[in-house]
């Protein structure tokens, strides 16, 4: 099954989260797929299931020193509306992060089934540089293109935890990534 709900509902999640998550963190689908620009040279392979969680609410970032070094995904979990029913675009994701004296490189895959790797539905490949504010996480992206994006997140070493909210502060999806 490729999506985890908490509870006993269909498995579908906000179409927003989706757009959201597979464009790197944004919420504009038209820049998800740059597999012709070579960013990085990043290829994450471990897929994650994304794990629904209706009506929660993920807990806020707290900030922090984040360790510099190479990441990967370990945990997705979806905050969605109690009454979310729209079905899902991306089911699974494979995602690596490398932060390092200030720049960050950063590639992800999205997989229509968590489990079946030939279910490839796009990829991003990015890199830029990051800063950090109280209890904010920026990314300033040079490749493949000039934009600016800036989440809640919570260092909780060896893991970061990252609140990424859809483009309508509908659902947020809280990302943890563990230090290699």
């Amino acid at each position: 099954m490729p999506l985890v709900a908490s509870r006993s509902v269909p498995a579908a999640l906000v179409a927003a989260l989706l757009v959201s998550l597979t464009t790197g963190c944004s919420g504009d689908d038209d820049d998800y797929d740059t597999s012709t620009v070579q960013c990085n040279a990043l290829a994450p392979s471990q897929i994650v299931p994304v794990t629904v969680e209706y009506g929660g609410t993920p807990l806020p970032g707290t900030g922090g020193a984040i360790p510099e070094g190479s990441y990967v995904l370990t945990a997705m979990t979806a905050y969605v509306p109690q009454s979310s029913t729209v079905l899902p675009r991306c089911n699974g994701f494979a995602d690596a992060l490398v932060l390092s004296n200030g720049t960050f490189d950063h590639a992800v895959v999205c997989y229509f089934e968590a489990e079946n790797p030939q279910t490839v539905l796009g990829r991003g490949n990015y890199a830029g540089s990051y800063s950090l504010s109280e209890t904010e996480l920026s990314f300033d992206y040079q490749c493949p293109g000039p934009k600016v994006e800036t989440f809640a997140y919570s260092a909780e070493p060896p893991n970061l935890r990252m609140l990424v909210p859809d483009s309508t502060n509908a659902l947020t999806t809280e990302l943890v990534w563990t230090l290699e």
